[in-house]
């Protein structure tokens, strides 16, 4: 992939690359996600840590290992057309970003994370949580 240089052209990159990424993430899950957990810190994201509050419908990301990435996450709307999508994403190694969404009450959400590199988007787990 090209260097990108304009930072709308690489969130429509990050957008498709989440959206195919969640697709077969959540293709493989099976019964394993069957039921959503709401825990505050989800565990099993790959570069980063993850804490939601369903109160509030908040993220907070953190990107924990110096890699070349950034660390953040995509959220969707657990539907045939993952509606709702929203991004939170930090700008690098030890930084935290926090973001305010507004989903509808009892929706099951799926938090996919993201690595992003100047040249790379790669995959970085996900979880499912109720908002």
């Amino acid at each position: 992939m090209k260097r990108l240089k304009m930072r709308t052209a690489r969130m429509s990159v990050v957008a498709g690359v989440a959206a195919a990424g969640l697709a077969l993430g959540l293709a493989g899950a099976g019964t394993a996600q069957a039921s959503p957990v709401t825990p505050t810190d989800m565990p099993g994201f790959k570069g980063g840590k993850v804490d939601w509050k369903a109160n509030g419908d908040t993220v907070t990301v953190t990107d924990t290992k110096r890699d070349g990435y950034a660390f953040g996450v995509t959220i969707f709307i657990r539907d045939p057309y993952h509606s709702h999508s929203r991004q939170c994403l930090t700008s690098g190694a030890g930084q935290t970003k926090t973001c305010h969404f507004d989903y509808p009450e009892g929706s099951d959400l799926a938090v996919q994370g993201i690595l992003i590199s100047s040249t790379d988007i790669d995959y970085a787990g996900t979880g499912i949580v109720t908002a």
